[in-house]
Order: structure tokens, then sequence, then C-alpha cells
């Protein structure tokens, strides 16, 4: 699974931060890692120094189901860059999800008439195979500047 990066060119040098799904974030300067931290918010703010100048550094999820993530970079409480991304689902493993999903269906439609009282679950536990299915495509994040 790709990880969104973020790039900026501040002062000479490059900038980019790296999300990853399971809330790690990495700042690094000209390829070096500069702050790694794990967070699990929606939100997160760093502040950096570049040759003496802080900037602040401050990723959002926007939204979750569609994966749109923005990276603002401020300096002095100016905003310099603006960008964002959202997740794309990729060709790889597109065929292994869907026989996936064509065998939890399956499975699912053969246990349902057995389940009785319990039938009430089958909504919700065709909602988990789904995801189960899904999880396994590539997601691709192209990275866009906003206009600032």
């Amino acid at each position: 699974m790709a990880n969104p990066v973020f790039e900026f060119q501040v002062d000479g040098e490059k900038l980019s931060v790296e999300l990853s799904a399971f809330g790690k974030l990495a700042i690094s300067l000209n390829g070096k890692v500069v702050k790694s931290v794990r967070e699990f918010g929606l939100r997160s703010t760093h502040k950096i120094d570049v040759k003496g100048t802080v900037y602040t550094i401050e990723a959002h999820v926007s939204n979750l189901f569609t994966g749109k993530i923005t990276c603002s970079l401020f300096k002095n409480e100016e905003l310099l860059f603006h960008q964002y991304t959202k997740a794309v689902l990729g060709e790889k493993n597109k065929y292994l999800s869907f026989i996936l999903l064509i065998g939890f269906c399956g499975v699912l439609g053969y246990f349902i008439p057995k389940m009785g009282a319990w039938a009430w679950l089958s909504p919700i536990l065709f909602i988990v195979c789904v995801v189960v299915a899904m999880s396994g495509r590539e997601r691709i994040y192209n990275v866009q500047t906003k206009k600032t």
C-alpha cells in the first residue's frame, strides 16, 4: 500500500511529509528523517526548524471514506503551501479482492438461513466481508497543490 508523500521546497531545501495508514508521520529534510511520530488523530500539527526559520506543518484527514488528506505548510502563521490528495484504488490485487468478496458472500449465503434469531447480524457481517475483501486493494495517492 502506497503512503501519501507531500513535498515542499523551502529555503532551497526539500521538505517532505509521509503519512501511513497506521498513524505514523515522518518528516524528512533533504531525504533525511528529522522527525517521526505515531499519532492516531485526524489532525496533527508539528513544528520544524529549517535554517533558523520555524515552519509549521499541519496534516489533516478531511474525509475517511474517500481518503482525502490535506497537508499545509505555514511560516509565521502565513500559509505557504496547501496540498491535498485522494485515495484511488489501483489495479493491484483487484481480482483477488473480487474472488474474496464472492467467496465471503457465498459463505454468508450458506450460513444466514441457519442463523435463526441471529439473522439480524447478516448486514453487519456483509459489511465486514466487503471491508476485508477490499483491504487488499492498493491505494494510490496523487498529490495536488492548491493555489494559495
